[in-house]
């Protein structure tokens, strides 16, 4: 038992946060990991959330009223996940099409390279016709 008693100790110690909160009247206290400032705005954001349903159920027993603002929560928590999911779907497919974009970029700097150095070869070929026309004395008639 003393075993137990020093494990709690222990856990005691590592809360970062202990609050008293109070849920649709009640007193709660909360230890957590997370700060008490934390811990407070989550209750209170509870508390607003099952006093809304109870406002639209005032006879409604306890345990119901917390079960189904559970539900709602995790309604809620799972319908931002699905929002996840497909954000970080479309975020892939947003980076896969970036990164044929920058392999087409790749491709037609490629290309520009290509025809600037073409080009510059026709004209260096250009320079040269001309400049053996004038030694030439030009172009005869």
């Amino acid at each position: 038992m003393s075993k137990n008693k020093s494990v709690n100790k222990q856990k005691d110690k590592n809360c970062k946060g202990k609050a008293k909160v109070k849920i649709l009247g009640e007193y709660y206290t909360i230890k957590s990991d997370e700060s008490e400032e934390y811990i407070n705005n989550i209750a209170s954001f509870i508390d607003q959330h099952l006093s809304e349903i109870k406002s639209n159920s005032s006879t409604m027993p306890r345990n119901r009223l917390f079960l189904l603002g559970l539900m709602n929560l995790a309604d809620d928590l799972y319908n931002m996940q699905d929002k996840i999911q497909n954000l970080k779907q479309e975020i892939k497919g947003l980076e896969d099409r970036n990164k044929k974009l920058d392999n087409k970029n790749s491709e037609l700097k490629t290309k520009y390279e290509k025809l600037k150095s073409d080009y510059q070869e026709m004209e260096d070929e250009y320079n040269q016709f001309l400049d053996l026309i004038e030694e030439k004395g030009g172009l005869d008639d």
